[in-house]
């Protein structure tokens, strides 16, 4: 239930596997999510080819500003990842699972769940509909993990807000604003979080993020930092603004219920989420990925019990869930001790390469902790030698 990107693929891993599948999405697809639309090329990894995915822009690397708005930059070889607007993809994914035989029905909003002996029944305000199992992929508010009593709320210290922008530039504004059209450009706040800058052709994928206990006026921030982007430049990025949208992030790597009788959740409301930069797009398709399998060994077997589906969690744990609870300490000490944390990154290129790759997938956020730790001493002889020594 959900024609997201986690929805999309567990509906075409149950596809290909042979499985009855039925996609409920509330809206016409494609329809607009907010989202910056970076899929890191270990999601991609997971997708296989994405050639027919109209338009993308290939990326390789990123200029990263620290509080004081001084730039890192790095660029890669090899493509990091791929830009792309999230009704493209989506519209793409919710295709690749209805060529390996899932039924796509738009337009019904789900109204209410009751499980019976028999399974789910799903009912929308135009229909009812009985299923084995339901993979709830429906958003960080969706009414699957609510009316399961899996979740009442997601509490502003394990959530984050995002407000997103699309701008429309012609080419003489857009090249005011974009520095190298194959990075994408992170701001990180002081006090609050961070804001991004992606370039898609002539439009700029402009947005704020951080905590809700953090960010007590998202509004005000954003224009905030539209005002900061805008500085010494002629064209006014206030003035072309073609759609904006606020959406709830939960934060991710922390414990969830995931699974319940004949239920399991997915992407967003599973709550995977990178809660540094909160990426959701690898995590949607990876837990989307495992719960479509799970769901067909459970059919298979006849068994949907929550007994059975705690292998989705286990698996969800192996793959990335135990690396995201490492992530989530990860972020905290980095937001809460911001002013050092870029000072090791300006100090230490290094750091903001791994870091890079990191983000990509080559390594998880346990790795790069440790590469940290063991680079501390010379990443601190770095620091005192700039500022005590070099002139």
């Amino acid at each position: 239930m959900g024609g997201g990107s986690s929805g999309a693929m567990a509906a075409k891993t149950c596809a290909e596997s042979g499985m009855s599948v039925l996609l409920l999405e509330k809206e016409k697809i494609p329809r607009y999510k907010a989202c910056g639309g970076a899929v890191s090329k270990k999601a991609f990894d997971l997708i296989g080819k994405y050639d027919e995915l109209e338009p993308f822009f290939n990326l390789y690397g990123a200029r990263t500003f620290t509080p004081d708005l001084e730039p890192l930059v790095h660029k890669f070889d090899d493509v990091v990842s791929i830009l792309t607007f999230r009704n493209s993809f989506d519209e793409f994914l919710i295709k690749n699972a209805e060529s390996n035989g899932a039924k796509i029905i738009e337009n019904e909003k789900v109204v209410n769940i009751n499980q019976t002996s028999e399974g789910v029944e799903v009912s929308t305000l135009k229909n009812k509909y009985l299923s084995k199992i339901l993979i709830g992929a429906d958003g960080v508010n969706g009414i699957v993990a609510k009316s399961k009593n899996m979740r009442k709320n997601w509490g502003k210290g394990n959530s984050g807000i995002c407000v997103e922008l699309e701008i429309e530039l012609d080419d003489t504004a857009i090249k005011e604003y974009v520095f190298d059209p194959q990075l994408i450009d992170f701001y990180f706040i002081e006090n609050w979080g961070y804001g991004w800058m992606f370039p898609k052709g002539n439009i700029l994928s402009v947005g704020i993020g951080g905590m809700r206990n953090r960010v007590n006026d998202p509004m005000s921030s954003l224009s905030t930092f539209l005002h900061l982007l805008s500085d010494g430049k002629s064209t006014k990025l206030d003035e072309h603004i073609v759609s904006k949208k606020a959406h709830l992030i939960p934060a991710g790597g922390v414990n969830r219920v995931t699974y319940s009788n004949r239920v399991m959740l997915v992407g967003d409301a599973a709550g995977f989420v990178d809660p540094f930069l909160g990426e959701g797009i690898y995590y949607a398709i990876a837990s989307g990925i495992i719960a479509g399998e799970v769901a067909t060994e459970a059919i298979r077997s006849n068994d949907c019990s929550a007994d059975f589906l705690k292998e989705y969690e286990k698996r969800c744990d192996k793959e990335f869930n135990n690396d995201l609870r490492f992530a989530f300490k990860f972020a905290k000490n980095a937001y809460n001790h911001l002013d050092f944390f870029m000072l090791c990154l300006k100090s230490d290129p290094i750091l903001y390469k791994n870091y890079l790759l990191t983000a990509k997938g080559d390594y998880t956020y346990k790795q790069y902790f440790n590469q940290c730790v063991k680079r501390f001493p010379i990443t601190v002889g770095k620091i005192i030698y700039k500022k005590y020594v070099k002139i």
